[in-house]
């Protein structure tokens, strides 16, 4: 168990690895890759924003979030489901 906690805290205090900024035709070529619309992977200032649909299929959601997370720091993560966003909001 001691050992688990020392590699824990080890992997922990490494430097985090500097990613490079994300273009939006980067993002262009993660939705073609995961077959989505360009407009559903857009940037949003310094946000990469993933808008699927009602009907998107889980595998390209997992694809663009797999291909998203490769590049961009994603410590701050929020998902609001696939139903859509009310006239208030």
């Amino acid at each position: 168990m001691s050992v688990l906690v020392a590699l824990a805290m080890q992997v922990a205090a490494q430097p985090a690895q500097r990613r490079r900024e994300v273009t939006q035709a980067d993002l262009h070529a993660m939705a073609d890759a995961c077959h989505v619309p360009h407009e559903a992977v857009v940037m949003n200032g310094s946000e990469v924003v993933f808008r699927g649909g009602p009907n998107v299929d889980f595998t390209q959601t997992e694809c663009v979030l797999r291909k998203v997370s490769a590049v961009v720091s994603m410590n701050r993560t929020s998902f609001i489901g696939n139903a859509p966003a009310s006239e208030e909001n």
